[in-house]
């Protein structure tokens, strides 16, 4: 256990490292090795130093093959003389995967399956089959030289399973198309094409280090690690390779007409806040987002009243002039002045809580919503709700009943933890998307449906 512990924390330390380091796909590599070799008690080996080589073949810039081969002379613990002595030789396939990194050190997992032969001065051979894993860290020297460490488990199979130690230090000679490269630059800056430096910058020179690198949209970062290998020329990227996008509305900056977007608002394909029905208010703050053509709309998107064009912002019947309790919760019952009143039977009312795609959490902006269901709460304090959890028709059935389970708990969390409400007047469910109240083929139809719905029902009902 101990081992393996150590095994564990030589990988860790590779992890921590922090230019990319890769192996070019198709090139080749051999690595002269020295170690230590340990052998589990039950077979009354000594340890011993050995000495072997590593061939490998690299098939992606992360993923390799190698055949291995380690010769261990070592001793018997109860022999003595020249009875002693016992010679091991190891002979093993491997598949390495390497993890991108953006060093020169380059950590690597391994395992593989072989052999081991056993054999002693006045004995025969003893061959074993043997299954090891590990793994290891390399230092990217050169192009073409590198320090290797491994480290590797041996599982033998022999009476019983024995569990040997590999430790292993060589240096790795690369060679074919391209061998090792290594790219430095800063995590911290965006990566500016340099298809946009001046002609004297992108001459020869550079052109010949991208395709060295193998850059093919030539925006700084090699294709081994670009996730958008296709950025056109010229378009600032981050140091994935991919556009910028400032306000992180999903378009990026260089197709962005409106680049400085609030977050958390639905935007159209030009980054521009996204309004259905053309009211001159968001679909994201709309209230009533299929507001007909030319119809005037209050500061919410819901339509002016024609008599006196006096505007009902939460749409209770009672104008925002006239109103002592602006923003009651869909559906609640008012009286004149616009304020709740005791419910006599169950009442459903929608609320404007709604909820960003995959997630539960109830943001900030919708607090306010949260309130006015605690106010009415406590104002009736003999009054229960049930509070139902919608989604959209985004991802799998499954995975939408739990997050509708959890958008309701959300709000129910909500008004336990900051409004002091008793957990027992709130009961909760989740519906999944079985119950849309939009076209889930639009954005502005799915984020209607991201809501949750309160049913208030008076005592004993």
């Amino acid at each position: 256990m101990k081992r393996f512990t150590a095994l564990i924390a030589f990988l860790l330390l590779g992890f921590a490292a922090t230019s990319h380091a890769q192996f070019e796909p198709k090139s080749y590599s051999f690595s002269p090795t020295i170690g230590l070799y340990t052998f589990d008690q039950h077979q009354e080996l000594k340890s011993s130093a050995l000495v072997g080589l590593r061939i490998s073949r690299y098939l992606t810039s992360r993923w390799a093959m190698e055949g291995v081969l380690l010769y261990v002379p070592t001793e018997s613990k109860t022999k003595v003389g020249s009875d002693n002595e016992v010679s091991g030789t190891l002979y093993h396939i491997d598949g390495l995967y390497h993890f991108p990194n953006k060093t020169k050190w380059l950590p690597f997992l391994a395992a593989g399956v072989g052999a081991m032969t056993l054999s002693g001065s006045n004995t025969g051979a003893d061959n074993n089959l043997m299954l090891n894993y590990g793994g290891g860290l390399k230092y990217l020297y050169s192009d073409k030289v590198s320090l290797r460490a491994d480290v590797r488990q041996v599982l033998l199979d022999d009476v019983s399973i024995e569990h040997n130690m590999v430790y292993t230090l060589g240096l790795e000679f690369s060679w074919g198309k391209g061998a090792n490269k290594t790219n430095v630059k800063s995590d911290n800056a965006p990566i500016t094409n340099a298809a946009s430096l001046s002609a004297q910058e992108e001459a020869a020179p550079a052109s010949a280090g991208a395709a060295a690198l193998g850059d093919s949209d030539k925006d700084g970062v090699p294709d081994a690690h670009d996730l958008c290998a296709n950025t056109p020329l010229g378009v600032t990227v981050d140091k994935e390779g991919c556009p910028i996008d400032r306000d992180g509305d999903g378009t990026p900056d260089h197709l962005d007409k409106c680049p400085d977007t609030p977050k958390g608002l639905i935007t159209d394909k030009n980054g521009c806040t996204l309004d259905t029905d053309q009211d001159g208010v968001s679909d994201s703050r709309d209230f009533c987002a299929d507001t007909p053509p030319g119809v005037a709309v209050d500061k919410k998107g819901c339509p002016l009243k024609s008599a006196g064009s006096e505007a009902d912002s939460d749409g209770d019947g009672v104008s925002d002039a006239m109103d002592k309790c602006p923003g009651t919760p869909i559906g609640t019952p008012v009286d004149k002045n616009g304020c709740p009143t005791e419910i006599k039977e169950k009442t459903t009312t929608e609320s404007h809580i709604r909820f960003e795609t995959g997630k539960s959490k109830i943001r900030t902006a919708f607090m306010g919503e949260v309130e006015r269901v605690a106010n009415y709460l406590k104002k009736f304090p003999e009054t229960s709700i049930e509070i139902e959890g919608h989604t959209d028709t985004t991802g799998p059935e499954r995975l939408n009943i739990r997050l509708s389970l959890e958008r309701a708990e959300s709000l129910k969390e909500a008004l336990v933890t900051r409004f002091d409400i008793q957990a027992t007047r709130l009961a909760t469910k989740g519906y999944s998307f079985k119950r849309p109240i939009a076209d889930n083929n639009t954005p502005a139809g799915r984020e209607k449906n991201r809501r949750v719905v309160v049913t208030l029902s008076p005592e004993g009902k």
